[in-house]
């Protein structure tokens, strides 16, 4: 089981690809069960839409919300706070990193 966060900033058009993307690695990966935090750093485009529509569809994905940007160091204390599992993966939410490396990242979180 693994926290993964997501910073997103003006995302809209990239967040649907990340998820489907650390869905698909963690399937990939054995089933690994999942814990989603999606820090909307003070998007001002429709990202705020996006993840209520993903948060609707998949239970496990949650979000936190900052009217103007914040940093990511702001976002990422809160997420810890908020983090259901011990492992965290840091991501951005601009679909950048490969599915093949979530896998491997996923594979390898116990031995961290």
């Amino acid at each position: 089981m693994a926290t993964v966060v997501v910073f997103a900033l003006n995302e809209e058009e990239f967040l649907g690809l990340t998820i489907a993307t650390i869905l698909e690695a963690a399937f990939e990966a054995g089933g690994v069960g999942l814990d989603i935090i999606i820090v909307n750093d003070g998007s001002t485009d429709g990202t705020s839409g996006v993840i209520r529509d993903l948060e609707r569809r998949y239970p496990f994905i949650r979000s936190i919300h900052h009217a103007r940007n914040m940093g990511p160091g702001t976002g990422a204390k809160k997420a810890v706070e908020m983090a259901e599992f011990p492992k965290i993966i840091f991501m951005p939410g601009d679909n950048d990193l490969s599915k093949e490396l979530l896998v491997q990242l996923f594979l390898s979180k116990d031995k961290a």
